[in-house]
């Protein structure tokens, strides 16, 4: 919001229905990321396990690892209620 009210030199009245339109777009986006997380866990495990298949048990055992790190990292919303 910053960088456009910077950018655009936006009025006050601009400024708050810019930042209402912006806060819909983040409740909408975070709606949607949250209907399309099991498709998209999906696509990311089918991924991976092609990728392994073309790895040695070496590379397979960090492939784990880094994805462990990333799961780690970016945790689903189920995940954190633990």
């Amino acid at each position: 919001m910053k960088k456009l009210d910077h950018e655009l030199d936006l009025t006050d009245t601009q400024r708050v229905d810019v930042e209402k339109i912006l806060e819909r777009l983040e409740t909408e986006l975070h709606e949607l990321r949250q209907r399309h997380r099991p498709e998209t866990r999906e696509v990311f495990d089918h991924s991976f396990d092609m990728i392994k298949e073309k790895l040695d048990q070496e590379q397979r055992s960090k492939l784990d690892d880094l994805r462990e790190e990333m799961r780690r990292r970016h945790p689903s919303r189920k995940d954190k209620s633990r």
